[in-house]
């Protein structure tokens, strides 16, 4: 007999080998999680697991898990079912979403099979460099007094006080900056990297290790520190040359607008981009 139930933040270690490793420590409270535990003659079980995100009108899909032994049993639709009745239940949401590449043919089945709309979107993709196209980026023309440290050497008030102001310019223009709050320096690679003029963070690269190289999950500085983009990224490579001792790491840039798409073209002319698919499913059918 298969059980759901919903799972909270202390409970996601029951579940931790069907994770991605860090889910406990991004889990935040916009998060909603649900389990799928077998039992059979006493024997208990977790089978599977779906974690996903609260925006301000969606839910978005995060990481679905099914052992593979009950792979086809209906319990990855019973784990859908679930977290789509909870985001109704918790908020008043439109639908729910979830990003996948084009290699993800078992998810993109799966979804399509439960009535989700798979659409191309235009900005969704990756981007693909190699470490050594962070080197040489002309800094020389940065703000004086304008220094590099690395995330987990950040106050935390200062990453705090930097949440609010990305909140408050996501306000101011309606479009969402791209990163989860709370910003947790240990949910991020070593070498992730942070600017600062005086006691104010302006501008930082969240790296997260892949197998190879590193994801690049977000990149931003303030508009008033534009012109020290260069020296971040100058900075990133030294970090990630000292965590590494490679200069032909692969690194992965996420893209969902049209900002960030070119942001990155404008960095890296030469980056590969690979395209993603939305999958979105409508409350109101």
């Amino acid at each position: 007999m298969i059980n759901y139930f919903m799972v909270d933040k202390n409970e996601l270690s029951v579940f931790a080998s069907l994770c991605e490793e860090d889910a406990e420590i991004r889990f935040s409270e916009l998060h909603v999680a649900v389990g799928a535990i077998s039992e059979e003659e006493g024997d208990v079980k977790p089978v599977g697991i779906l974690i996903a995100h609260m925006t301000e009108s969606e839910l978005v899909l995060d990481w679905i898990y099914v052992e593979e032994a009950y792979r086809r049993q209906g319990i990855g639709s019973g784990l859908l079912g679930r977290i789509m009745e909870s985001g109704l239940n918790i908020r008043d949401l439109e639908g729910v979403m979830a990003v996948l590449t084009e290699a993800d043919e078992e998810v993109l089945n799966f979804l399509d099979a439960a009535n989700y709309a798979i659409i191309p979107a235009e900005n969704a993709g990756q981007l693909h460099v190699r470490l050594f196209d962070f080197e040489g980026a002309d800094d020389e023309g940065k703000t004086p007094g304008v220094s590099s440290i690395l995330l987990s050497k950040v106050p935390i008030k200062y990453l705090r006080a930097f949440e609010d102001y990305i909140k408050e310019e996501s306000l101011k223009t309606r479009i969402s900056q791209g990163v989860s709050y709370p910003i947790l320096p240990v949910a991020y690679a070593n070498c992730s990297t942070v600017i600062m003029y005086e006691d104010e963070v302006c501008g930082m690269v969240l790296l997260k290790e892949e197998n190879p190289g590193y994801s690049v999950p977000w990149i931003y500085v303030k508009p008033s520190h534009k012109m020290d983009l260069p020296f971040l990224l100058n900075e990133t490579y030294d970090n990630i040359m000292k965590e590494t001792g490679n200069q032909d790491v692969p690194m992965m840039f996420g893209t969902l607008n049209e900002d960030s798409v070119n942001l990155v073209e404008k960095l890296f002319p030469d980056a590969d981009f690979e395209q993603l698919l939305i999958a979105y499913y409508s409350y109101d059918g």
